[in-house]
């Protein structure tokens, strides 16, 4: 996760029980910090959160903005959260990084797959042709 979105996250956990327009809404932060408890504490993997990332986000983003009222401030605190979470996009996504990536990627498991021995595998569909026609 970028750093920089922490404090909307855990602003999503801590809002809810600071704000009362956002009373209603205690459960879904109260649940949030208890399933990131459970899932640190038996040593779960960090992508089981994925699904409960945007809830936290969504209160958080209400509370931050009822919370930081110049408009300046926000915008700004946004354009760096969102530029320090491009840095690594190029790393990260295959498809930011050329048209040549996947063309890499492809060399480089075939070779390692024949450098171990193993056949690289075909289509499925062009295997189940070759049992077809007895290849």
């Amino acid at each position: 996760m970028n750093p920089l979105f922490a404090p909307i996250w855990l602003a999503g956990i801590v809002g809810p029980f600071a704000l009362r327009d956002l009373a209603r809404t205690r459960f879904l932060a109260l649940a949030f910090a208890i399933i990131t408890a459970i899932i640190v504490g038996t040593h779960g993997k960090d992508y089981y959160l994925a699904a409960a990332y945007p809830t936290a986000f969504a209160l958080g983003a209400v509370t931050l903005e009822r919370a930081v009222r110049n408009a300046a401030v926000r915008t700004v605190y946004l354009v760096l959260a969102t530029a320090f979470a491009a840095i690594p996009l190029p790393t990260v996504v295959p498809s930011f990084a050329g048209p040549a990536s996947g063309e890499h990627f492809t060399r480089y498991t075939r070779s390692r797959a024949v450098a171990q021995g193993v056949r690289p595998r075909a289509h499925p569909r062009q295997d189940v042709l070759a049992l077809r026609d007895g290849l």
